[in-house]
Formats: C-alpha cells, sequence, structure tokens
C-alpha cells in the first residue's frame, strides 16, 4: 500500500503512545508498507436476479490491549479501497475473543470486481482518559468465478427457461380453425316399450 511518507500510524493512545511501522521505498518513487497479509477471493456469480458462488472473506485484527488487558468494547471498521485510493465497500466487525476483532465481506452482498485491492482496519475504543486506536492493513485478491460454477450457473439458468416455456405452453388455450364445425354428440336412443292390458 502507497503512503505519503516512510511511515504508516499502526497504533494510537491518547496522552500515552504513538506506534509507527516502516514503509520501504519504490523505486518509482513514494513508499510502500511490507509484509502484509495476502487475501483472496472469488467474484460472486449472477443468477436469475441473485448473486452466487462468491466467497466470505474474514478480516481479522491484532489483538487490541491497554495496560496488558483485553478491550472488549471497541469499534472495528474495514474499508475496501481499490488501486486509485477509491472506497469500493465498508463492513462493520465484531468481537473474536482474547481482544480480537473480526470482519466478514460477503462478496455474495458486495459487488467487487476481479481485482486487486486493499483491506484498511480501524478499531476504536473510548477510555477512562481518552481513546485507543488500532489500524490495519492488508491485500486482497479478488479472483473471477469457477469455471465449473460458470457451467452450473449457464445449465440452470437453461433449465429454468426450458420449464417457464413449457408451462407456458400448456396453459395457453388452444385456437380452433376458421369453418371447422363442433364434434357431434351421440344421439341417446330411447326404448318405448308398451304395456299390454289385461284381459
Amino acid at each position: 500500500m502507497d503512503s505519503s511518507g516512510p511511515f504508516t500510524l499502526v497504533r494510537f493512545v491518547q496522552g500515552r503512545e504513538v506506534e509507527l511501522t516502516y514503509n520501504t521505498p519504490l523505486p518509482s518513487g513514494g513508499w510502500s508498507s511490507a509484509n502484509l497479509v495476502n487475501m483472496n477471493g472469488v467474484q460472486a456469480q449472477g443468477l436469475l436476479g441473485t448473486s452466487v458462488g462468491g466467497s466470505i472473506i474474514r478480516i481479522p485484527t491484532q489483538p487490541l490491549l491497554y495496560e496488558g488487558q483485553t478491550i472488549e468494547n471497541a469499534t472495528l471498521t474495514a474499508q475496501v479501497l481499490n488501486m486509485n485510493g477509491d472506497l469500493e465497500a465498508s463492513q462493520q466487525g465484531s468481537y473474536l475473543g482474547l481482544g480480537s476483532y473480526v470482519a466478514s465481506l460477503n462478496l455474495n452482498a458486495k459487488s467487487l470486481s476481479a481485482g486487486d485491492y486493499s483491506v484498511s482496519t480501524e478499531l476504536y475504543a473510548g477510555l477512562p482518559s481518552g481513546a485507543i486506536v488500532q489500524y490495519g492493513v492488508e491485500k486482497l485478491t479478488i479472483h473471477p468465478p469457477l469455471l465449473m460454477l460458470q457451467l452450473i450457473v449457464y445449465v440452470v439458468a437453461l433449465a429454468s427457461f426450458v420449464a417457464v416455456v413449457h408451462r407456458f405452453r400448456r396453459l395457453k388455450p388452444r385456437r380452433r380453425l376458421r369453418g371447422a364445425s363442433k364434434p357431434s354428440r351421440p344421439r341417446r336412443r330411447t326404448r318405448i316399450t308398451r304395456s299390454r292390458r289385461k284381459k
């Protein structure tokens, strides 16, 4: 991830400490954070107005500690940025345990194109003496839908189309040709019996 200087803010405790990480210089200019975790996901595929097959990406954080104690009431916000630094998606997280938090990014609900992104996390918690903020940055690569998934999607879509056409044909009334006479019903024969008179 490119930054505007040789250092990136990692942790800030109001009135007490500031933790920075060193960025390595790039040959083309600017700076880059080293040792970033690379996450991978699969792009969702559209099927009959819905999205299927997308990955659920879990974005964990480092434990949030203050004076050796875990903080369990922090707020986690994860943001997905494209290579131009524009915001593509944002997701709130929840407490996982032991001071760690996690945000789950569902690619079926978030419309993200295949490509490379950066994911920035921010943990914020209030303290009696101020606030504590912890930052994190990771890489994210979203791959196109799998070939087998695409084939399944196409087969399901084709089968659904055929079923709709077949049902429509069954419900459609048949038209009679002009000049065609209605089929005549067979006449019922009635037998008349005469009663014999008594002599």
